[in-house]
């Protein structure tokens, strides 16, 4: 992968709210709490249900971090 990916990635990470576990394909963070989905754009953003129906493809935040830490074992 390319330097700016790691970059990008570091990005979600950096502006992924605490509780958050996924972000989807359009850069929202996703949370599932008391039974219900949420999401925002970041961490300065409010949360607000959604249905489940309305999550696009979401990519999982710890995968991310870990993708991360292979990225820069690997360029080291």
């Amino acid at each position: 992968m390319s330097i700016e990916k790691l970059e990008e990635l570091k990005a979600i990470d950096a502006d992924a709210p605490d509780d958050a576990s996924n972000v989807d394909a359009e850069g929202y963070y996703i949370k599932f709490s008391n039974g219900s989905y949420y999401c925002c754009a970041s961490k300065l953003d409010s949360w607000r249900r959604i249905e489940k129906s309305e999550l696009l493809t979401t990519r999982s935040l710890s995968d991310i971090k870990r993708i991360i830490e292979l990225m820069e074992i690997e360029s080291d």
